[in-house]
């Protein structure tokens, strides 16, 4: 049964929101990601991730319990799914980032933090990035939009990514900043791949993380920097009201 070892499912009047994603580490990740957002929205209510405990990781499970649950009546009940280049929200499931990005790997392994990875770990510079005035880790709280913008174009070039083509993409400190529609299409898998393989100093980090490879450790990223978190997950978890 996909509700098997599920706690807290009930109909209630409480503030909480009982939110199926796709997998156990996605559940890792939203709650992190939760953590980050409410510093900057709070939502007005307390979510409790879940993953579906089908044994597999994708988004029909996530739909089915979720509109299982929600047609039962139990009313606090939602779903997050990725985009996949074709879901569409459909309440009590929404589509993270409403369709700007093909996955959560996309928005976890931004190339912006994936620039100040390498700083972190010491095999970039941000002076290499093109920006002479900062050099370490810490200086990256004094960063420009343009600077950021000069740090994600390095990693997507270095991937082999297209800039040819590009969207406006709205962080937490309301920067906007350009990123590759190739990238923003991109199967999440395929992009950690392609990262991995053409910037390996990355490994350094992915071989620390076990099985969630490069995300947990770029997580640690995201919690030091927060501002540059793309304003699309707040919106869908605001959405889940």
């Amino acid at each position: 049964m996909l509700t098997d070892g599920i706690p807290h499912l009930k109909i209630s009047t409480d503030d909480r929101r009982q939110i199926f994603v796709e997998s156990k580490l996605d559940v890792i990740y939203f709650q992190r990601l939760h953590q980050v957002t409410s510093r900057f929205f709070p939502l007005g209510y307390t979510p409790i991730f879940l993953e579906p405990h089908s044994g597999t990781s994708n988004c029909t499970d996530v739909e089915s319990i979720t509109n299982r649950l929600h047609d039962s009546g139990s009313d606090l009940v939602r779903g997050i799914i990725d985009w996949d280049g074709k879901n569409v929200d459909k309440h009590p499931i929404y589509v993270l980032g409403g369709g700007n990005r093909y996955s959560i790997e996309n928005y976890v392994l931004d190339p912006l933090f994936l620039g100040l990875a390498l700083v972190r770990l010491g095999r970039r510079s941000l002076s290499e990035f093109s920006i002479p005035d900062l050099c370490t880790y810490i200086d990256a709280a004094k960063l420009t939009s343009s600077d950021a913008q000069k740090i994600l174009d390095y990693v997507t070039t270095a991937t082999g990514v297209s800039n040819a083509s590009t969207a406006d993409c709205e962080l937490h400190n309301g920067w906007v900043l350009k990123l590759p529609t190739q990238f923003l299409e991109m199967r999440g898998h395929d992009w950690e791949e392609a990262v991995l393989f053409n910037i390996p100093e990355l490994n350094a980090i992915s071989s620390k993380n076990g099985d969630a490879g490069l995300k947990l450790g770029i997580m640690q990223i995201i919690e030091e920097f927060p501002q540059f978190l793309s304003i699309d997950i707040s919106k869908t978890l605001m959405a889940l009201k």
